[in-house]
């Protein structure tokens, strides 16, 4: 893998790992809140706004883009590490 170790751990950590698992409680959350009877309209408005954060946030990091960020990210930390070191 031409990942840096942190890069691809974080990538691992979030697509499948402890940081997906708490994705999934807080997606439980949500859904509790919204199949709730007597919720009122700002709860539940809110409530499904996290809903749909949550369900972007995963197809992110379940695509790659978030791998691919964190990547880029990385090379320009490493580019600008290189330049100060010429200077």
């Amino acid at each position: 893998m031409a990942a840096r170790c942190e890069t691809a751990a974080k990538w691992i950590y979030e697509s499948s790992g402890d940081g997906a698992a708490n994705r999934a409680l807080r997606y439980d959350d949500a859904m509790a809140v919204l199949s709730s009877p007597g919720v009122r309209y700002g709860d539940w408005q809110t409530a499904n706004d996290r809903r749909g954060a949550l369900i972007n946030e995963q197809e992110r990091f379940r695509r790659g883009e978030a791998r691919r960020r964190f990547a880029i990210t990385g090379h320009a930390v490493r580019a600008r590490a290189a330049r100060e070191r010429a200077c």
